[in-house]
């Protein structure tokens, strides 16, 4: 038998090497992009937590719903708000809240909490997919983006409001690179679904004000047209306003702006509750944060074309960031998407995985999820255990049990809690801050902190039922008052 030519071999080695630095290269970008994933549902499963003070009120609200069968358009749950107007805007969240609570316990709040985790994180990658031109870039940014507000991914509505703002700016970036305004249309209907679910929906409305009225702006600065931005004027307006209406098709219609107009006036509880409060540096997600700021401005400023409306939402991101970690999302979310410069259809189809090796990641993803949740011993005991050690759970079980009567003085991070522990005692004030406004959230806060003034409270005086945290200032205050007496103490809380 002859032995091939030597020529022969050497094409064949010249065509096979590339090809496997191809297969490998591929192999590597699946493995890492599985990888991505991977890191923070390991971190949700290691560390089982739902420490959120709000999902107990919003549980309630959604059992109410379902046993109504109709939307609250008074309170019904404190002291202060029963029978005042108020808005379950969220009420499709809600509703969702108590079903999978329902069918599978806290097991299923979680489940809706890494869910949403990974469908922010796959529409991250997405986003910077869409404007970045490399692999590696993409993500980068995307696991800088993530760690950044990660802080802010805790099992509420606006878990929604992050995807949904994530996936519009995504399709506006591509309709004005493109000059298409059919993907914008995609909007209506998520609008019409955001509306119902939260009212953070304005943010993205402000993003499309900004993009229709940035063409009139630069002619009004006589700068002429945006090169980047290939939509016409009127088909940014159209969809503008087309999704402004269907902001309107929820049960509420014209009354949920009213909502968002209420909490833009009410600026006082940023000075007492911290999730509000400004970014203090004491985690390093607020450093990554400012980084992705920094590096998008640096970005920016190297070009040599400059986009208005780039630069209009990097002052409104930082400016938003910056003046709330609730909302440090915003600006992360924008930031990392105006450090890449626009990639073009090529360039991204480049280095994109396609539809195979993408199934594979997912493939990769839920078997490694159902591995770490096996490894970890994942079940609703471990969430009732770390409920246990963040909410007054045993404290709340020992009035349900002696009847003890109310009314109920409570903190204001355990409203939510015992609205859902003791629907039959009304709180005294719980997170609701449309409901209990600025004044009654600081004279609580006062209280508790056990400040001079706390002796005229008179909703404490009037309480027969005092729940605090066992180390509160105003406990130990009411320890030594000849007034009151401990019915019962935890660790956690006394009563």
């Amino acid at each position: 038998m002859s032995a091939p030519a030597p020529g022969i071999l050497l094409s064949t080695t010249r065509i096979w090497k590339p090809v496997q630095s191809l297969a490998a290269l591929t192999v590597v970008r699946v493995a890492v992009l599985a990888l991505l994933f991977l890191a923070p549902i390991y971190f949700d499963l290691a560390h089982v937590i739902i420490d959120d003070p709000d999902i107990w009120w919003h549980m309630r609200t959604g059992q109410w719903i379902a046993t109504h069968h109709a939307l609250p358009t008074t309170d019904e749950f404190s002291q202060f708000g029963m029978g005042k107007p108020w808005a379950a805007y969220s009420w499709t969240f809600e509703l969702l809240m108590y079903k999978l609570y329902a069918w599978f316990g806290l097991a299923g709040i979680f489940a809706y909490m890494m869910a949403m985790h990974a469908a922010i994180l796959g529409a991250t990658y997405w986003l910077l997919r869409t404007v970045a031109g490399d692999f590696w870039k993409a993500i980068a940014l995307t696991a800088v983006a993530y760690f950044a507000f990660f802080d802010n991914l805790g099992p509420r509505p606006g878990l929604f409001t992050i995807l949904f703002f994530i996936v519009q700016l995504g399709l506006l970036l591509r309709a004005r690179r493109s000059g298409s305004f059919l993907p914008l249309l995609w909007l209506l209907p998520m609008y019409a679904f955001w509306a119902n679910v939260h009212v953070q929906f304005v943010y993205g409305i402000f993003v499309l004000g900004v993009a229709a009225g940035e063409p009139v702006l630069r002619k009004l600065l006589r700068l002429g047209p945006d090169p980047d931005n290939r939509l016409p004027a009127d088909r940014m307006w159209m969809v503008l306003i087309g999704c402004c209406f269907a902001t309107l098709l929820n049960p509420y219609s014209y009354r949920v702006w009213s909502v968002i107009f209420g909490y833009m006036g009410q600026v006082g509880a940023y000075n007492f509750i911290d999730e509000l409060r400004a970014p203090n540096f004491r985690s390093p997600t607020h450093f990554a944060a400012v980084f992705a700021l920094a590096g998008a401005f640096y970005a920016y400023g190297r070009r040599q074309r400059h986009s208005i409306f780039t630069l209009l939402l990097l002052i409104a991101g930082m400016v938003i960031a910056l003046r709330s970690l609730r909302d440090l999302w915003f600006g992360v979310v924008l930031a990392v998407a105006a450090i890449p410069s626009q990639a073009t259809d090529a360039e991204s189809s480049s280095w994109t995985l396609g539809r195979r090796n993408t199934a594979i990641a997912v493939a990769a993803v839920l078997l490694g999820t159902c591995a770490i949740g096996y490894l970890t011993k994942f079940s609703n005991e471990h969430l009732d255990y770390a409920v246990e050690a963040i909410f007054p759970v045993k404290a709340a079980r020992y009035i349900r049990e002696h009847n003890l009567p109310g009314p109920i003085y409570n903190d204001f991070n355990w409203g939510g809690y015992l609205i859902w522990s003791l629907p039959e005692l009304p709180v005294s004030i719980d997170n609701r801050m449309n409901v209990h406004g600025d004044e009654r959230i600081k004279r609580s806060t006062a209280t508790w902190d056990s400040l001079p003034e706390w002796s005229f409270d008179k909703e404490l005086a009037n309480a027969r039922l005092v729940i605090g945290h066992s180390n509160a200032a105003l406990t130990g205050t009411l320890r030594m008052n000849p007034k009151y007496r401990v019915v019962y103490e935890d660790l956690r809380a006394v009563v």
